[in-house]
Formats: structure tokens, C-alpha cells, sequence
């Protein structure tokens, strides 16, 4: 038996609010874990200038470079890395609490649910931007810290899935209000 339109608004609302409240809690983990990234860049950074470690990572290498490249550009290099990658992952962790608060409020009262649908708009898009930058630089020979390739394209397909489900709940939800 075919759901009413009020039965399937229902349980679209119910999935917005799910994917909301999933969204905000991978914020602040993202948040978190940016906020770290951000704490121990500039320690990586002033570690490039600090004999001490520059001479450890060399005995431990065996040598003060790698293919022509210092030890110590190498470390500073690792600084602004981390510190750019803390400023993203922020960037990530505060997209997906801002679209999560929205979808909530969309869940609430479906008239409000286009912020919540352009943010996940925007948010899928960088999803498969990522996942499509991940494997070049995988196929590049510039593996990220997972290394794996199975491993990166479960995390960028889980990614480009969910955040798809959230772009689906939300226009599910405008099309069924459009309607009543």
C-alpha cells in the first residue's frame, strides 16, 4: 500500500532530522580534531628550526636530505601542511554543525528547509571533489595517510553517500510541502 504524501513528508522529516543530528556530531568531532591539527602545526613548524630535531630525524634518515630536499625544508614543509589542514578540517567540521542546526530547523518547520539544502548541496560537492582529488593523488604516487586505496574509496564513497542521503531527504522534503 502506497504512503500518503503526509506519511512520506513524515518520514522524510524523520530522515532529515537523522542526518541533522549525524551531521552535527561529525562537526564537532571534525572540530576537535581540526582544532588539534591547528595546536600542533606551529610545533611541527618550530620544530624545523630546532637543531636538536633536525639532527635526530638526520641520524635516524641517515642522511640531512632526501632527494635534494633538507631535512629541515622537509619538516617546515610538514608544519604548514598540518596547520592547512587543521584550517580545513575546521572549515569541514563547522559546514557540517551550520547545514546539521539547519536541517533541524528545516525538520521542524519543512517552509525553512532550502538553507539546509544548498549547504548540502555545497557539502556533496566537495565530497566528490575530495574523493576525486584523493585518487589522483593516490594514482599520482601521492598516497594520503591511509594509504590504501580500498580504504580511501570507502571513506570518500561513505562520504559522497551520506551527504547524497541529505541532499535527497531535503529535496524530498520541499517537493512533499510544495505539494500540500
Amino acid at each position: 500500500m502506497p504512503l500518503t504524501n503526509e506519511e512520506a513528508l513524515h518520514k522524510d522529516i524523520v530522515g532529515v532530522k537523522v542526518s541533522s543530528w549525524i551531521l552535527i556530531i561529525l562537526g564537532i568531532i571534525g572540530v576537535v580534531a581540526s582544532i588539534i591539527l591547528l595546536i600542533t602545526g606551529p610545533f611541527v613548524l618550530g620544530a624545523s628550526g630546532n637543531s636538536e630535531v633536525i639532527e635526530g630525524v638526520t641520524e635516524e634518515i641517515g642522511s640531512s636530505s632526501i632527494e635534494g630536499v633538507s631535512v629541515e625544508s622537509g619538516i617546515a614543509v610538514i608544519g604548514v601542511l598540518v596547520t592547512i589542514m587543521g584550517l580545513v578540517s575546521l572549515a569541514v567540521g563547522v559546514l557540517d554543525i551550520v547545514t546539521g542546526c539547519f536541517g533541524l530547523r528545516g525538520a521542524n518547520d519543512p517552509s525553512k528547509i532550502n538553507p539546509y539544502l544548498i549547504l548540502s548541496w555545497i557539502s556533496l560537492v566537495l565530497a566528490v571533489v575530495s574523493f576525486i582529488v584523493s585518487l589522483i593523488g593516490h594514482f599520482s604516487g601521492q598516497a594520503s595517510a591511509g594509504g590504501s586505496i580500498v580504504t580511501e574509496i570507502c571513506q570518500g564513497g561513505a562520504s559522497i553517500v551520506f551527504t547524497g542521503c541529505c541532499v535527497f531527504y531535503g529535496t524530498r522534503v520541499k517537493q512533499l510541502t510544495a505539494q500540500q
